[in-house]
């Protein structure tokens, strides 16, 4: 099964049209036509985006055929430019920045789970 496949049935189970669907993205229905027969990638963003508008959790939108994880093509500016810089770095500049990138993940995840309501 492929990405489009599972974009195609997300909104299906969620009772959206193609059309629907665009409006919602502010995107043409052939955009998504284009993304449901897998002629053009899917940013992050919008997989996330339709995730939500479909009631479906994002990681089953990131299966490959095979049922393995995969990662949307980068495709946002800022995702490339960081991969870029990334590269630049010596082998323990990369361990440090890791190392903090977890972190400040997991003060974001604490601090979202403190401002739950109770």
């Amino acid at each position: 099964m492929t990405a489009g496949d599972r974009i195609r049935e997300a909104r299906a189970r969620a009772g959206l049209t193609v059309r629907q669907l665009a409006h919602l993205l502010s995107v043409s229905p052939a955009m998504i036509a284009h993304w449901e027969a897998g002629n053009r990638p899917v940013t992050a963003k919008r997989l996330a985006q339709i995730a939500e508008l479909t009631l479906t959790d994002p990681t089953q939108l990131l299966w490959n055929a095979k049922g393995d994880a995969i990662e949307p093509p980068l495709t946002e500016q800022d995702e490339i430019e960081l991969i870029r810089a990334y590269r630049k770095l010596s082998d323990r500049q990369r361990k440090n920045l890791l190392k903090l990138v977890k972190v400040s993940v997991g003060v974001h995840r604490e601090m979202q789970h403190q401002s739950e309501p109770a």
